[in-house]
């Protein structure tokens, strides 16, 4: 089963936006359901694209639950030892050394940057993950504002 990270980067496909929507919609559903749909709180730790299966219906899955612990519904974080993949971890996992329903969070932020932006968190030349990501989110807000439409409703 092919992974989310080839599909956007290694032009396997081209993932038109409706497509990428369903990626971002499973991919979240998913989360939701480890973090409190199940009997305990399944804390993730290595949310990436490379991470992400995707079926030939791009139906999503998430993968390689290597790195995952289980906590009790309502514990607010565990103390671990750091481990994930650079650019998807948090800063305050990173500094804290604790993990949280919100770092998991954290992680799908970056993975829907680059559903929308087509940019990985780290570039080749190891540019801080912090200013990859802050210019793919002004990118990605661009993009919304390009889209948006007024007759939809809301505002941008």
């Amino acid at each position: 089963m092919p992974d989310l990270d080839s599909h956007l980067f290694n032009g396997k496909s081209l993932l038109t936006w409706e497509v990428r929507y369903k990626i971002a919609q499973d991919l979240a559903s998913g989360l939701l359901y480890l973090h409190q749909d199940w009997e305990q709180c399944v804390l993730h730790r290595d949310i990436k694209s490379i991470n992400v299966m995707l079926d030939s219906n791009f139906n999503a899955k998430l993968g390689d639950f290597g790195l995952a612990r289980l906590v009790d519904h309502g514990k607010p974080s565990q103390t671990t030892v750091v481990a994930g993949t650079q650019g998807y971890m948090a800063i305050e996992y990173v500094t804290s050394r604790k993990t949280s329903k919100r770092t998991d969070v954290y992680s799908f932020g970056v993975v829907a940057l680059e559903i929308a932006c087509g940019r990985k968190p780290v570039n080749e030349d190891l540019e801080s993950s912090q200013v990859v990501m802050q210019r793919a989110s002004l990118q990605a807000a661009g993009i919304v504002q390009t889209l948006w439409r007024p007759d939809a409703g809301g505002s941008c």
